[in-house]
């Protein structure tokens, strides 16, 4: 598990590398710089941290929001689902297939048994 944590872990700063230089301009604007409006601070490095910062802030504030927004929609509409009056709500819900199953299987062979049974002696 932590192999695979690692892993993920260098593919995604990996992949934000990689998307971080396709995504810069020809003067060295980045992603950040283009959604502050303002070209990057290159000898301010406070400066310069502190937009991409807030880049990646606002970034994953949209990106929680959104999946908030999804999971609240998806729990609506189960609990929509499961609130239906012909829902089956049976303590052996999940067994009635099982039983229902071994019912006519069980009939089946007693079935195919009864063809073994000697015919009573007529004595």
């Amino acid at each position: 598990m932590k192999s695979l944590l690692t892993i993920l872990i260098i593919a995604g700063l990996a992949g934000g590398v990689v998307i971080g230089l396709l995504t810069m301009g020809e003067h060295g604007d980045c992603v950040a710089s283009y959604a502050a409006g303002t070209a990057c601070p290159l000898f301010n490095v406070l400066a310069y941290i502190g937009m991409h910062v807030n880049f990646v802030r606002n970034f994953s504030e949209a990106l929680l929001t959104a999946a908030l927004a999804a999971v609240s929609i998806l729990a609506v509409f189960i609990s929509y689902v499961f609130s239906a009056g012909d829902f089956y709500t049976d303590k052996r819900f999940f067994g009635r297939g099982i039983l229902e199953n071994t019912t006519v299987k069980k009939h089946k062979q007693i079935s195919w048994l009864s063809l073994f049974e000697n015919s009573p002696n007529t004595e």
